[in-house]
């Protein structure tokens, strides 16, 4: 019986190739996993930037001042760049629904007429739940209604079933 040398170096070549592409692929896949979790922190946090005037004129429906600082806040450096990053790094379902909103508040302002309340809403409750699927709820079973419940207590009769 004679000692076999292809047998003696293909067997442990093979091990360790076969070792390489296993950390390969886990470290392509790890470092594809620290990308997307930096990714949605960032986009969280551009979410809320892009978010709060809004809050801010819904927070302080009945207080002026509340919504003259959410203007001043729109129409500042800060926020329009907050804006494009949005742009950049939202999910397009969000992006979507955020031009949606501004196009129809612009088309209050050449119309110079006061819309519907409940348009608006509507728009506001769409961007809301964009960005909760896009954060980690794509499969979510809430509609644009349940995004406003805790904020309007006539919500049903703002949007009836």
């Amino acid at each position: 019986m004679s000692f076999d040398w292809t047998q003696a170096l293909i067997i442990p070549s093979v091990g360790l190739i076969l070792a390489f592409l296993g950390w390969y692929l886990r470290s392509s896949i790890e470092t594809v996993r620290r990308e997307r979790e930096k990714l949605h922190d960032e986009r969280r946090k551009i979410y809320l930037d892009v978010l709060e005037p809004y809050i801010r004129i819904f927070a302080g429906i009945k207080n002026p001042s509340e919504t003259k600082k959410a203007m001043s806040q729109v129409n500042s450096f800060d926020y329009r760049r907050a804006s494009i990053e949005f742009k950049l790094i939202g999910s397009d379902r969000a992006v979507g629904a955020s031009n949606n909103l501004m196009q129809h508040i612009y088309g209050m302002e050449a119309d110079r007429e006061s819309s519907e309340a409940t348009v608006i809403l509507r728009y506001w409750a769409g961007l809301l739940l964009a960005i909760r699927r896009d954060l980690g709820n794509a499969k979510t079973k809430l509609t644009e209604k349940d995004m406003l419940r805790d904020w309007f207590k006539d919500i049903d009769q703002v949007f009836p079933s």
